[in-house]
Formats: structure tokens, C-alpha cells, sequence
């Protein structure tokens, strides 16, 4: 293929583009010129240039461009060229709140790496998509990690320990505001064993009832059959699960001949619970004392089925302690103090 025959810087001609001030120079250039013409093939007449195309380039390979500066042809490796063009990209205006619609430039490697422009709308759906995919793990330790952006120091992406996450979790709950009298309705979070300890929230009077309740001891009032007018009462009562705990206190007026009885009282109420249905005939409660003694007899508080009161029965070696006794069984101004547990019913 000839060479352009109006090229201004062959040596054999005038060179009009060149301020030639300096004849070595401008031979120079010239020479330079006519040896870049020599080893390059130009489109003439219409041919294409033959030069074998590369696919991927290495950084020692050159390319060859026009330096305004000096108004000269020079070379440029592949390496010094992706730092250039690396230093225009990062000179680039910052945008600190990119749209959904702004894009990226990207190489295609389904399509021979060409280049190609991505949303950042799509983006996103990809890196969701990578998050999605990833295999989980049931079980974290406090040495794994999770990505989060700090708000604290302009939204960087940081990580976050399984530790620290723990930590902050417990520390915002013991700083929620506290409730002094929390009621049935209120709920906490629980994480249940029947279903691989999923997160769930149950109510404070669903969760009570799943444990045996226990309450206070409170003073009430009893009534008393067979023993007069008594005076020095001093009764309390505290449900413990399915039983009423007792301690009474009491002195004796002028005892009479009628089934000595004290009635049972919950929650200040007299009267107000009953016995489990499931005792037999009479059944042994607990210890009563006495400030007098019983003579021969040692009594002690008795039950029956189904009754809102307890009774009482003497145990000797000619009498059935399985009996119940009369109020005569007892000393006028005796002061007597009862003390056991009875299974009530509905409890």
C-alpha cells in the first residue's frame, strides 16, 4: 500500500504544521513521522486495515496518540492508560444520593465482555438477590457478623458482631420504661419450644396459668362453731398451687356441746372456697395446739370433702382420732392455734 502523497511531515516535503525553528528538529519529527507511516497500514481506496486485533491486552502493550502538548505523535501503555483513565473516573463530581434510574458502566461476560450500562434500580435487585441466595445458619455464635451502615459516621458500611448485637438487644430492653402493676393483658415475647423456638408473644394471664399461682398471706374473719364467744382472733390465709394454707389463732369463750368448726376464708373473704371433693370421710390437716392441755387426748385439725370449714378430732389410746369432736371437747378460755393446708376445689 503507497503512502499519502500530501502528508505535510515527509521529510521529502514541506512541513507547513510544524513551527520548524530549528532544522534538526523538525528532521527529526519528520523522520520520526515517515518511520510511524512505514510500519502502519492505512485505509486507501477503501481497504481495511490488516492488523490482527488482540481480545485482551496486556499492561505492556501500547497504544499510540496526539499530544497537543508539543504537537506530537507518542506512545502509552495499557498500565499508564487504566491510571489515567482510573484518575479521570475518580475526578468525577460525587453524588451523594444516587436515583434508581442512574447508571454504571459494565462489562458483559455473557456477551464477550462488551460494554454495557446497569441501573442502579437493578443493582440493588441483584445484590438482594446474592443476600437471598446465601446459605443460613441457625445457630450464630458471637464471633459471626452482620453488615450494617452507621448513621453515626455519614452511613459507612461497617459489620457488627453477633456479641455486640446481643448486647445491644438486652441493654434497649432493660431501658424501656418500666411498668409497676403490670395486668393479665400484657405481653411479653417467648421463643417456643414446640416450634423450633420460633419468636411468639403470650399474655401475663396465659403464662400465670401455666404455673402453680402463689399469693400473699391476708387476714380474714372465720366463724366459729362450738367454741362460744371467742375472742384473740387472728387468722391468715396465702393459696400456694392447688392448696389453702392456714394459721388461726384464737380463745375459747364458754365451749358448747355442737361440732366444733372454724371456717375457712381466701383473699379476706369468709367462706369463700371449698374443699377439694376428692378427700375421703375425714382426713388429717395439721398440728393444734393449745395454752391448756387436752388431758388424755392430743387433737389435731381434720377434713372432710366438699365443706367450706375444717374440724377438729382427738387421738388417745381409747379414742378414734378419726372422730370429730364437740366444742365441749375444750377448756373455756383456752386459746387454741390451728395450723396446715387443704386442696380446694377449682384450684
Amino acid at each position: 500500500m503507497s503512502l499519502p502523497n500530501n502528508d505535510p511531515s515527509l521529510p521529502s516535503e514541506a512541513a507547513p504544521i510544524f513551527a520548524d525553528t530549528d532544522a534538526g528538529r523538525g528532521d527529526h519529527l519528520r523522520a520520526n513521522n515517515q518511520k510511524i507511516w512505514q510500519n502502519m497500514q492505512y485505509l486507501d481506496n477503501g481497504e481495511n486495515i490488516e492488523d490482527a486485533s488482540t481480545a485482551t491486552p496486556i499492561d505492556a502493550d501500547q497504544l499510540g496518540f496526539w499530544q497537543v502538548a508539543g504537537a506530537i505523535i507518542k506512545k502509552v501503555t495499557f498500565a499508564d492508560f487504566f491510571l489515567w483513565l482510573i484518575g479521570k473516573i475518580y475526578a468525577l463530581a460525587g453524588k451523594t444520593t444516587p436515583a434508581d434510574a442512574d447508571r454504571l458502566l459494565i462489562t458483559d461476560s455473557a456477551e464477550s465482555n462488551v460494554g454495557k450500562s446497569l441501573t442502579l434500580a437493578n443493582l440493588f435487585l441483584w445484590i438482594v438477590s446474592k443476600v437471598a441466595a446465601l446459605s443460613s445458619k441457625a445457630t450464630p455464635v458471637d464471633a459471626d457478623s452482620v453488615l450494617l451502615i452507621d448513621s453515626e459516621a455519614s452511613n459507612v458500611g461497617k459489620r457488627l458482631t453477633w456479641a455486640n448485637i446481643k448486647t445491644a438487644i438486652f441493654g434497649s430492653i432493660n431501658g424501656l420504661t418500666s411498668k409497676p402493676t403490670p395486668v393479665g393483658a400484657d405481653v411479653i415475647a417467648i421463643g417456643d419450644s414446640a416450634a423450633s423456638f420460633a419468636g411468639k408473644k403470650v399474655d401475663l394471664t396465659g403464662l400465670f396459668a401455666q404455673f402453680s399461682p402463689i399469693t400473699a398471706p391476708v387476714a380474714w374473719a372465720p366463724t366459729f362453731t362450738g367454741f362460744g364467744v371467742v375472742t384473740g382472733i387472728n387468722a391468715r390465709s396465702w393459696r400456694v398451687g392447688a392448696e389453702l394454707f392456714f394459721e388461726i389463732t384464737w380463745t375459747c369463750g364458754t365451749p358448747t356441746g355442737t361440732e366444733a368448726r372454724v371456717s375457712l376464708g381466701f383473699n379476706g373473704v369468709d367462706g369463700s372456697v371449698t374443699t377439694a371433693s376428692t378427700y375421703p370421710t375425714l382426713q388429717a390437716l395439721g398440728v393444734l395446739v393449745a395454752s391448756g392441755g387436752f388431758g388424755a387426748a392430743s387433737l389435731y385439725t381434720l377434713v372432710e370433702a366438699s365443706k367450706t370449714y375444717i374440724v377438729f378430732g382427738g387421738q388417745s389410746g381409747s379414742s378414734n382420732g378419726l372422730s370429730k369432736v364437740l366444742g365441749t371437747a375444750f377448756t373455756g378460755s383456752t386459746t387454741l392455734s390451728a395450723k396446715g393446708s387443704v386442696r380446694i376445689h377449682g384450684w
